[in-house]
């Protein structure tokens, strides 16, 4: 399954959320351009992804996590990398 990046502003900052898969599952991180906006990352493996959407039809643990990453921004609850 492929999740496409989402794009938003937050305080006059451009920024892209995107799910990156690698040997484990999945990671998803903030960036803005190329760079990593914040510290923080989230991660599900792709037997919990797996397991959760068989359970549970339609629920999307990296579609969520993209969101969470997302409201993290916006809502200030991470530090945000300096601009360079």
């Amino acid at each position: 399954m492929k999740h496409k990046p989402k794009s938003f502003s937050n305080d006059g900052r451009n920024f892209t959320v995107r799910a990156i898969p690698n040997n484990a599952g999945w990671v998803v991180r903030v960036f803005e351009g190329e760079q990593h906006a914040t510290y923080v990352f989230y991660t599900v493996s792709y037997e919990t992804q797996v397991d959760v959407s068989m359970r549970c039809q339609g629920l999307d643990l990296v579609e969520d996590l993209m969101q969470l990453a997302q409201k993290d921004v916006e809502q200030n609850r991470v530090n945000l990398t300096k601009i360079e």
